[in-house]
């Protein structure tokens, strides 16, 4: 059987394919490879710091923030996002309680 979507998954999968057709670039942290030999990297839609695509998910509310320590380039920006994100109450922090 199909595994159950987490809560709020749906819609920011909703909010990913929104963003199909657009123009996208990667740019990458100090590490481009994880353990397992997948490329790591940030997508981006604009040359704003706020255009990268892991920013708008956890400003947004679509997305949990998971920084690994061999992996932490913009910690510090992304949990800035992820605490407007929880202050506001807006997406997984407002529907899954």
């Amino acid at each position: 059987g199909e595994t159950p979507a987490d809560c709020y998954g749906p819609e920011a999968r909703d909010f990913t394919r929104g963003l199909a057709g657009h123009v996208a670039w990667l740019s990458f942290g100090d590490t481009c490879v994880d353990i397992y030999d997948r490329t790591l990297a940030f997508l981006n839609f604009g040359t704003g710091q706020n255009d990268m695509f892991q920013h708008q998910l956890l400003r947004r509310g679509y997305a949990r923030l998971y920084t690994f320590s061999d992996n932490n380039t913009f910690a510090t920006s992304f949990e800035a996002d992820a605490e407007v994100a929880q202050s506001d109450n807006v997406g997984l922090w407002q529907a899954c309680r």
